[in-house]
């Protein structure tokens, strides 16, 4: 297990709901900046982590997984000491221990390179569609442009030739 854990970089927590002790594995400590030390952790060193713009919502998820004593699954970023930002995965599940107490074990994984990517692709796919935009504008521009006249913007002996195949071929349909 410890060999498929330190593979898979993925940090292990256990969070005790009534007695506020959260323990972090040391990946999870790296994961959120703080010394590998072997020290129980509170809910506070996870919420004083969290990115400003995401607090509400991970701790809304949070709530809502101890409210209902079912799964918590929750993407958020944190933002460590030095300024760094990293985007995390964490998945999670209460249960009752056998001395009765509610706990939340769950796990935490690094997606920063996966959002990264998402991200460039989204913007790569925005400038594609807006360059696609752009042609076909263009296109239309070249296309009236070849049909009628650059001075009087009247339709040209061109466009009246493409009526009359048009009408011609819809003639001899019928």
């Amino acid at each position: 297990l410890g060999l498929a854990l330190d593979t898979s970089e993925v940090g292990v927590w256990e969070y005790n709901i009534d007695t506020d002790t959260l323990v972090w594995d040391d990946r999870m400590n790296d994961l959120y900046g703080q010394p590998k030390d072997g020290k129980s952790r509170t809910y506070h060193h996870w919420r004083d982590a969290l990115h400003p713009a995401d607090h509400k919502q991970a701790q809304a998820d949070f709530a809502d997984a101890i409210k209902s004593r079912g799964r918590y699954v929750s993407e958020y970023r944190v933002r460590l000491a030095d300024g760094t930002e990293r985007h995390i995965r964490s998945i999670g599940n209460c249960y009752r221990d056998r001395d009765g107490s509610s706990r939340i074990v769950g796990v935490n994984w690094d997606v920063t390179a996966d959002v990264l990517i998402k991200q460039d692709l989204e913007r790569a796919k925005a400038l594609t569609e807006a360059r696609n935009a752009e042609l076909l504008a263009a296109t239309a521009r070249i296309e009236h442009t070849s049909l009628h006249d650059a001075l009087t913007r009247l339709p040209n002996r061109r466009y009246l030739d493409r009526i009359l195949e048009e009408r011609a071929a819809r003639c001899a349909e019928s």
